[in-house]
């Protein structure tokens, strides 16, 4: 099945399930012939609650269920394997698990194992943090604001990596945008970067820390 079919079918589903009530049952399988013809699969689709399935001439199947407290997209390929999405309403939080356990989550709050030999300097207010697992290394990111002056922000996130000069680092101050991005390689191959913007019109400052490469 196409990336690009699958998209489209989601994008029905968010669409038909905000009317879902003026949505005959016939006019569901009626979409879900034409959607059968384009990805050879069977598809059921229920405009009520907002969830669809869709079976591949393979076995590869896509389901989609949704309730108060947020969706579940899960998908499985022709040879079983599987991965699950979750999304939570209350705590706009997302999790993907795969066959070997969490390949990522993601929170409005600094996630639960961020290394401690990094820690975030104070005065940032964390508004997204994530955790993404590839193989055996682990990549850590936290999206903050803070009222702090920009220089200092680069002054802690040098401390933060240790010290010394970075790998990379681009300025720029434009328009009435500033934007910072720094990057640190440290001797055990964790990289260190940072994103930090402002515009003039706006006191809070905007940034992204990341911690990549780490070992899981």
């Amino acid at each position: 099945m196409s990336r690009i079919v699958i998209a489209s079918v989601a994008g029905f589903v968010v669409l038909v399930s905000g009317c879902g009530k003026i949505i005959e049952a016939g006019t569901e399988r009626v979409t879900e012939k034409v959607i059968e013809s384009q990805t050879g699969g069977d598809v059921d689709i229920n405009t009520d609650d907002g969830s669809f399935t869709i079976t591949g001439e393979d076995g590869e199947k896509i389901e989609l269920n949704t309730d108060e407290d947020g969706a579940t997209l899960e998908i499985t390929d022709a040879e079983g394997k599987t991965i699950e999405y979750n999304a939570n309403e209350d705590d706009g939080s997302v999790v993907i698990t795969g066959e070997d356990g969490e390949l990522f989550t993601s929170g409005s709050e600094l996630v639960d194992d961020w290394p401690s030999e990094f820690p975030i300097p104070g005065g940032l207010t964390i508004v997204q943090s994530g955790r993404f697992v590839e193989g055996d290394r682990v990549a850590y990111t936290a999206t903050f604001e803070a009222d702090k002056s920009f220089d200092s922000i680069l002054e802690d996130f040098k401390s933060m990596a240790g010290g010394g000069q970075p790998a990379s680092e681009t300025t720029t101050n434009s328009d009435g945008q500033r934007v910072a991005i720094v990057g640190y390689e440290l001797d055990s191959g964790i990289l260190l970067t940072l994103f930090l913007t402002q515009d003039d019109a706006e006191e809070t400052l905007i940034g992204t820390v990341s911690v990549t490469n780490y070992p899981g």
